[in-house]
């Protein structure tokens, strides 16, 4: 993903609540992942509004999303509703 970050900007989703952030930020740079832009969950702790959150922050800028890298099968299928080319 790294060096992705030279060609691309690098928007990290997660369901994470933004509450945690800061430690969700510290274990970033220290595992030395280059990122623009950090989206945190600001929906609700629950699968479903996980997945919404994440929509609600992809859904805007979809049709310039190259890429993404997603673990929960939901939020690979709602990615791929949204139209992008490309979900790992």
């Amino acid at each position: 993903m790294n060096e992705l970050s030279k060609i691309h900007l690098i928007y990290l989703v997660t369901g994470r609540m933004e509450s945690q952030r800061q430690i969700t930020t510290s274990s970033l740079q220290a595992a030395g992942v280059l990122f623009d832009k950090l989206l945190m969950n600001d929906v609700g702790p629950s699968k479903e509004e996980q997945i919404q959150s994440k929509k609600n922050h992809v859904e805007p800028i979809a049709s310039q999303v190259v890429m993404v890298f997603e673990d929960n099968p939901e939020s690979k299928k709602m990615y791929k509703n949204l139209g992008i080319p490309k979900v790992i």
